[in-house]
């Protein structure tokens, strides 16, 4: 599925969920377990986003009402996710506290990533999270909406 620019998958096999602009992938970078971006092939924007064991993790933030217990802040492995129900907004970042003078690019509308100072990745944000990302997560979330 694509919106606003991005394109959307699940495999419902590998729980693996891969956000992404049409432009080819290129080298990857870990941010925390679980959580990778990937850049350009020119290497200088990033294009996409993969999260691993995604229902395990976002389940819990994104769809309580699928029999999670509502959760806004909590932290899996080294990957801190804060989901703000009000704005529908998801933030997925390392283990480390927030850097201070952090930029956030806009990857496409509704995806951004965060970068510290260095210019390392150190998390993403998704806007519209659970409306977005419900079809995918959720099996006949489609026919239920």
């Amino acid at each position: 599925m694509t919106c606003e620019g991005l394109k959307i998958g699940y495999t419902q096999q590998t729980d693996t969920l891969t956000i992404y602009t049409t432009e080819r992938l290129g080298d990857g970078e870990t941010i925390a377990p679980y959580l990778w971006i990937f850049h350009s092939k020119d290497e200088q924007t990033v294009v996409g986003v993969v999260i691993d064991r995604a229902y395990r993790q976002l389940g819990a933030y994104l769809f309580p009402d699928a029999g999670h217990e509502n959760k806004r802040r909590g932290s899996g492995r080294d990957m801190a996710i804060t989901y703000t129900p009000e704005t529908d907004t998801l933030r997925l970042q390392t283990g480390e506290p927030p850097y201070a003078g952090y930029t956030e690019k806009t990857v496409a509308p509704g995806l951004c990533v965060n970068f510290d100072p260095e210019g390392w990745a150190m998390g993403v944000v998704i806007e519209r999270a659970a409306e977005l990302l419900r079809p995918y997560l959720i099996p006949d979330a489609a026919s239920v909406a």
